[in-house]
This record gives structure tokens, C-alpha cells and sequence, in this order.
């Protein structure tokens, strides 16, 4: 009983301070290539911030839009959008788009050279958790059954 009261006082506790770091970290500038690799600390905090979220929740915008322009502006890291994981992102499941960005992004500050594999684990931890709301299209089906299986070369290639 005690560790179920822990728990539940660490996620009241910390819930506001890892929202106020968002909004923080949605404010920093990105001008020179100096702003840019300070930015990592903040942009591996907003993409748990953002994958913390559900796909439809409108606070998390601001977030995925300062995630989008590091990824841009960045020269530490080169980020290549596969076909196939664009296939997954239409329809009711285009603002899982920002998710797929949000999770490279988050792989690539892990510091291994090839990230993408990692990158598609956090897309599909994210899509698994029921509270997301990610709807179970045909594509999607296929994704998940191809992780499944270890079959998921052309979602990381």
C-alpha cells in the first residue's frame, strides 16, 4: 500500500514541473548554430513531453512545431522519412506525422549513429497504448504485425 501512494504522490508531483518544462522549452531560440545544440537538452524533454500525450491533445502543437524546426535547422543529424511509415500517417491518423518526427527526433539525441530503429519502437509503443487514440487502420495493422514479427526492415531502411 505504501508503494501505491509513493507512486501516485510522484505522478501528482511531477506532472505540473515536467509541463512547466514544456513551456519553457517552447520558447528557445534556434538562431545559431550554438541555440541549436543547446537545444537538445529541451527537445528530448518536449518529445517525452509530446509522446506523453494523446494523438489529439492541442497543448502538445506548440511542442511537435519546435521539435519539426530543430529537426530542420540541426546539422548534427540527418533525418530521412521513410514511404512507408507515411502510409500509416493519412486519413484519421495524420497528426501521427508529428508523432513519427517527435520519435526520430527523440531516437536521434540518443547518440547511436543509426536511430531509426529505435525511433519506429517509441512510433509503435506510442501507437499500442490504448489512451492515444491512434485508430487500428489497415496500415497501421500491418506495422504493428511487421514489429511484431521482426519484419520491419522497410519501416527503418
Amino acid at each position: 500500500m505504501k508503494k501505491f501512494v509513493v507512486v501516485i504522490l510522484m505522478v501528482v508531483l511531477t506532472t505540473p514541473i515536467y509541463s512547466q518544462l514544456a513551456e519553457q522549452c517552447q520558447t528557445i531560440k534556434l538562431g545559431s548554430k550554438q541555440e541549436i545544440n543547446d537545444a537538445e537538452i529541451c527537445i528530448d524533454q518536449l518529445a517525452d513531453y509530446v509522446l506523453s500525450k494523446q494523438l489529439r491533445e492541442v497543448e502538445v502543437q506548440k511542442s511537435r512545431a519546435v521539435i519539426l524546426a530543430w529537426m530542420e535547422k540541426t546539422p548534427n543529424y540527418t533525418f530521412v522519412i521513410n514511404a512507408n511509415l507515411m502510409k500509416i500517417c493519412k486519413g484519421e491518423n495524420v497528426l501521427l506525422f508529428g508523432i513519427y518526427m517527435t520519435s526520430l527526433a527523440k531516437a536521434s539525441l540518443t547518440g547511436k549513429e543509426e536511430f531509426n530503429e529505435y525511433a519506429l519502437k517509441l512510433l509503435v509503443d506510442y501507437i499500442k497504448t490504448p489512451e492515444n487514440n491512434v485508430v487500428k487502420t489497415k496500415e497501421v495493422e500491418k506495422l504493428l504485425l511487421a514489429w511484431e514479427n521482426k519484419e520491419y526492415d522497410k519501416y527503418v531502411r
